[in-house]
């Protein structure tokens, strides 16, 4: 069973590392596209605060994605007070996640309907629901291999 457990924790620490490493190199990437090729001038005060948005729930993503690296680094007989306060670290910064996209909302609802593009709302609506399902899961998982251990 022990054996299980370090693969486990591998496992999760390489997935959240390539996680870290995908959602930088993208915003990077398009951060870089966006400089060369500005945004349309009759789109910018729309477009603007939802590209601002997004690079800033990638801030709260980076610290959970941090915290939750913390708690697998963490042994077995430091359970304590240490994992509560960490947990409650990450629920904070998946709320701020959720909230930055909730803000962004009414930007995304007013250019789809500038633009005629019914799919953005539905794409800018995601993340909230996926980001906190994310959260969700992995929590599972970390609970789970805390009561394996």
């Amino acid at each position: 069973m022990k054996k299980m457990n370090t693969w486990y924790r591998w496992y999760l620490k390489g997935f959240l590392v390539l996680l870290t490493v995908v959602i930088v190199g993208v915003s990077l990437m398009l951060l870089f596209s966006l400089l060369e090729e500005p945004v349309n001038p009759r789109y910018a005060g729309l477009l603007y605060p939802l590209i601002g948005g997004l690079y800033l729930s990638i801030l709260p993503v980076i610290y959970l994605l941090q915290l939750m690296l913390s708690l697998l680094k963490e042994r077995v007989d430091e359970v304590g007070k240490n994992r509560q306060r960490v947990w409650r670290k990450a629920r904070a910064a998946a709320m701020v996640f959720s909230m930055i996209f909730v803000l962004m909302l009414p930007f995304t609802y007013r250019l789809a309907d500038y633009d005629d593009a019914p799919g953005l709302i539905l794409f800018f609506s995601l993340p909230i629901l996926f980001g906190g399902a994310a959260y969700a899961l992995f929590s599972l998982f970390l609970e789970k291999e805390q009561e394996h251990s």
